[in-house]
C-alpha cells in the first residue's frame, strides 16, 4: 500500500496583502516573501498561521 501524505498546502493572505503558499505543518518559521514578517510558526503539529487562509490545496 502507498502511504499518502497528510500535509496540505495552504494559500495564506498575510497582513501586508501578500498571498503565499505554505504547508499546514512547518518545522521552522516561514516568513512572508514581501515584508519578511512571520506567516507560519511551528507548533509540533499543525502550524500557527498568521494571516487568513484563503485556499486549501
Amino acid at each position: 500500500m502507498d502511504k499518502k501524505s497528510e500535509t496540505k498546502f495552504l494559500v495564506v493572505k498575510h497582513e501586508c496583502g501578500n498571498e503565499q503558499h505554505v504547508y499546514d505543518s512547518v518545522k521552522t518559521v516561514v516568513k512572508c516573501t514581501m515584508c519578511g514578517k512571520p506567516i507560519a510558526k511551528p507548533t509540533g503539529g499543525l502550524a500557527e498561521i498568521i494571516g487568513k487562509v484563503v485556499k486549501t490545496e
